[in-house]
C-alpha cells in the first residue's frame, strides 16, 4: 500500500472505516517504528507482504 500525500489519508481512512485523525496517528507511529517507509517522493510505503505481531498484556 502506498499513500502519496496528506490528501491520500482520507481515502485510506475510508477504506479501513476509520477517522482521518486516527489513521494519521497510526501512520505516524508506524513510520516511527520503522514498519512504514517514506520514499524520496514523499509517498508512504508498506514494503512487506505481512507482519506477525505477538504481545502479552498483563495487569499492573
Amino acid at each position: 500500500m502506498r499513500i502519496n500525500n496528506r490528501k491520500r489519508i482520507a481515502p485510506a481512512s475510508r477504506r479501513v472505516a476509520r477517522d482521518v485523525k486516527g489513521v494519521h496517528g497510526d501512520v505516524t507511529a508506524l513510520l516511527e517504528a520503522g514498519l512504514l517507509n517514506r520514499t524520496e517522493s514523499g509517498a508512504i510505503e508498506f514494503s512487506y507482504e505481512a507482519i506477525k505481531v505477538e504481545f502479552l498484556l498483563q495487569a499492573a
